[in-house]
């Protein structure tokens, strides 16, 4: 799933657990947390695709685990529920962070299960070589197809602040 459509459901997290204003910052920030290891990818990508601002489009990422193994480690190893298990889980319990942090953590590699298949099916349990081949990659959509699944996501966010308040 792409980036934008993480953060919209760390919103819908955030109704849910009617988190305040600094909760909501952690919710949303690790509800995206696995996906920012990619920001050097898309620049190195854009870069020598010589796309606009450097950034990559989804027709420059085929074969970018190949080429580029220590990116794609990290990308495997921010996926990976022992790292959520042994990094993120003692990084919320120190810095007293909220546990919904934690839970929008595993949701993102939850809906990462699912919707990442092939080159970028999710290893979950990264170092393991184990893969969990989804039904499609949702992060590779045409625009439109992601700007009506956002749209989505923000209806649901308007319901639910109609039928939390």
């Amino acid at each position: 799933m792409d980036v934008i459509s993480h953060a919209l459901m760390g919103a819908i997290l955030c109704l849910l657990f009617r988190a305040n204003r600094t909760a909501a910052f952690w919710i949303i920030f690790f509800s995206v947390f696995p996906d920012l290891t990619l920001i050097p990818a898309y620049i190195i990508l854009g870069k020598k695709n010589k796309r606009f601002l450097w950034l990559a489009k989804n027709i420059d990422w085929p074969g970018f685990s190949k080429n580029h193994p220590a990116l794609a480690m990290f990308y495997d190893i921010t996926h990976s529920i022992l790292f959520a298990a042994f990094i993120i889980l003692p990084a919320v319990i120190f810095f007293k962070l909220p546990g919904a942090s934690l839970i929008a953590y595993l949701f993102h590699i939850a809906i990462d299960v699912f919707s990442h298949k092939q080159e970028w099916a999710i290893k979950i349990f990264y170092p393991f070589d184990f893969k969990i081949n989804g039904f499609s990659d949702a992060w590779a959509w045409p625009i439109k197809l992601m700007a009506i699944s956002w749209a989505v996501l923000i209806l649901i966010i308007f319901a639910l602040k109609f039928l939390i308040s």
